[in-house]
């Protein structure tokens, strides 16, 4: 099996990350669906989120830390 966005969030939060890169492989959910999904995660988990910068990765994006 694989996380959610939501347990990413919380296993996140309980590490004491500060940025937090969601990732998701489902190829038949549009890009749309993917936007609202994540989105909707945010909202859920506003009350542990709000400390964190927590952002959904994306293809061909680079990240240097």
């Amino acid at each position: 099996g694989h996380g959610t966005f939501t347990s990413s969030i919380l296993s996140a939060h309980r590490a004491g990350a500060k940025t937090l890169f969601c990732t998701h492989h489902e190829p038949t959910r549009s890009d749309d669906a993917l936007e609202s999904a994540f989105a909707s995660a945010l909202e859920d988990n506003s009350a542990v989120a709000k400390n964190m910068d927590i952002r959904l990765a994306r293809e061909g994006e680079i990240y240097e830390f």
